[in-house]
């Protein structure tokens, strides 16, 4: 018997304020961060078993901020802050395997531009050509847990204002 299939919805942080350590969202990031949550609460009904249960962010002021905007737009959800996200092929196999372990088969997912360009260009099949997904960019994908090849069911490429 093969594994469920895992669907995610993996976002990028809105846009952050310039500062060299650690910064939060700026007032177009926070306002860009609800947009998504709204954008990723218009996805459940479209895509049959997207019923995300976790939520989940590095630990980051600006994912962290983000994934509290994106929360305000969907049902309870299981906060995991501050787990690193997958930058590689390696690391996303890994990473699935280790949520399905843990009994996670839905989330959203909360990281920087390179677990966007590393899912976009090694694990989607066929990839999505983004050189550098920009901030409050998503996409809804589904996979088996290990498996080396995902598949986007819907794609958001940036704040809509």
């Amino acid at each position: 018997m093969s594994p469920p299939l895992q669907r995610f919805v993996v976002c990028r942080h809105a846009h952050p304020r310039q500062s060299e350590h650690d910064p939060g969202l700026t007032s177009f990031g926070h306002r860009a961060a609800r947009e998504l949550g709204d954008w990723v609460a218009a996805q459940l009904p479209l895509h049959p078993g997207l019923v995300p249960t976790h939520l989940l962010h590095t630990p980051t002021t600006r994912t962290r901020e983000t994934a509290e905007a994106l929360a305000l737009a969907l049902p309870p959800l299981v906060a995991a802050p501050g787990r690193p996200m997958p930058e590689t092929a390696e690391d996303w196999e890994g990473y699935t395997s280790l949520l399905a372990r843990d009994g996670v088969h839905c989330a959203v997912l909360v990281g920087h531009h390179t677990t966007l360009q590393a899912l976009f260009r090694d694990v989607l099949a066929p990839p999505l050509r983004l050189r550098r997904p920009p901030p409050a960019s998503a996409v809804v994908v589904e996979g088996t847990p290990g498996g080396p090849h995902w598949r986007a069911l819907a794609h958001r490429a940036g704040p809509l204002g």
